[in-house]
């Protein structure tokens, strides 16, 4: 029986001479371990595939959310504050349509969404927002696996952090006044910036908050009368 197993294996192998038993199995066991190493190779390759296309769509919703964010705040002829989760611009539409373009920030279980929900009047924009019955609404998503922390942050001219309740400003008290900002630039509860502050679940840097601050360059706070309207209105 031996002798048949031997001539077996020395057919399978070519007939190569002085090969042993012990040594065709440690063959099979080297080769073993050689496919196990590369499966494992093909999945961590695999796996980091998709951990990079999961940060670069991370960057593109990043992006695509950073340039609409600054277009809105520089274009808009009003804005309503809420609270740290939404704020509402009001935009010239096309066709002298009038838009009212809210930015929400919703939790969903770990992660959070940032969309925009967009309604359109008939126009055209003033000063004081749309006006008459909407037309239509349409809902865009711009980060779909944000941090649950992420937050709409608020400031007045001298940095100092304003918190919305209900569409209601409040000072922040922890912070002293340093003594290089004015007692009128800090009670200023008129915005100064706003800032979108978020991180993404999915990139492999989401521990670095994406934060993108804009200034309110048309809105400034007087020295004579520091508490200017809440909501921004373009000249």
């Amino acid at each position: 029986m031996i002798g048949r197993i031997r001539r077996a294996l020395k057919i399978a192998l070519g007939e190569q001479g002085g090969v042993t038993l012990p040594e065709v199995m440690v063959g099979v066991v080297v080769n073993a371990i050689s496919v196990s190493l590369i499966a494992a190779s093909i999945l961590a390759f695999s796996t980091l595939q998709t951990s990079f296309a999961s940060t670069a769509a991370a960057a593109r919703e990043a992006s695509v959310a950073e340039l609409r964010w600054r277009s809105d705040l520089r274009e808009a002829t009003k804005y309503v504050i809420t609270d740290a989760t939404m704020i509402t611009f009001s935009l010239a539409g096309s066709a002298g349509s009038c838009l009212e373009r809210a930015w929400v920030l919703t939790p969903v279980g770990s992660r959070a969404s940032l969309r925009i929900v967009t309604r359109t009047f008939p126009g055209p924009v003033s000063s004081a927002g749309c006006s008459g019955a909407a037309s239509g609404t349409a809902t865009t998503d711009l980060i779909s696996d944000a941090k649950p922390l992420s937050a709409f942050v608020f400031s007045n001219v001298g940095g100092r952090s304003i918190v919305y309740t209900a569409g209601s400003p409040h000072l922040d008290t922890a912070v002293p006044r340093p003594t290089s900002i004015s007692e009128a630039d800090w009670a200023a509860t008129a915005v100064a910036l706003i800032s979108l502050v978020t991180a993404t679940n999915a990139s492999m840097r989401s521990n670095n908050p994406l934060i993108v601050a804009q200034s309110v360059t048309t809105q400034t706070a007087s020295t004579t009368s520091p508490n200017a309207p809440m909501n921004y209105v373009a000249p």
